[in-house]
């Protein structure tokens, strides 16, 4: 089976996008990144995101698909504040998903990573296991389940 099917194709990228930022639209600490009145752009690049992530079709693809993921969030003062709000709505909402459990956790261990990037106005690099800030940020959203594992990449120290 692949992410894609595991997350119930296109529809279950929508569907996750929309939970995802249905959470973030009423956080005080991400919603002042959106400065509209709806949250429907993000909720639909995020979909279209997902879906070529996931291997979907490329029809599907974010408008701005040339933009790395650093450069496509460069407008944005993103800090560990932010970044902390965003895994933690988005652990809840893949945590209400019907996924099988290494799909969830793949997906946790690929957000956290990813988010670094965004971080910090864009000049965050992913921490590493030895990192004096290892365990600050991931291991309270992932749950002991992937803290618990010894082939986690991202296995933090409590």
């Amino acid at each position: 089976m692949t992410m894609l099917e595991a997350f119930g194709g296109e529809a279950g990228c929508r569907r996750l996008s929309a939970e995802f930022y249905a959470r973030v639209s009423n956080d005080s600490a991400l919603k002042r990144l959106f400065p509209g009145k709806t949250v429907r752009c993000a909720t639909e690049e995020f979909a279209a995101f997902l879906i070529q992530f996931l291997g979907g079709d490329e029809e599907q693809t974010q408008k701005r698909w040339w933009l790395s993921l650093a450069e496509s969030h460069a407008r944005f003062q993103i800090g560990p504040e932010e970044r902390t709000a965003w895994l933690a709505h988005m652990a809840a909402t893949l945590d209400a998903m019907p996924l099988d459990e290494a799909a969830r956790i793949g997906l946790k261990q690929f957000f956290v990573h990813t988010s670094s990037y965004v971080a910090n106005g864009s000049k965050a690099k992913p921490r590493r296991k030895n990192s004096p800030h290892a365990g600050t940020s991931s291991a309270f959203w992932m749950g002991p389940s992937l803290q618990s594992r010894p082939d986690a990449a991202t296995k933090q120290s409590p």
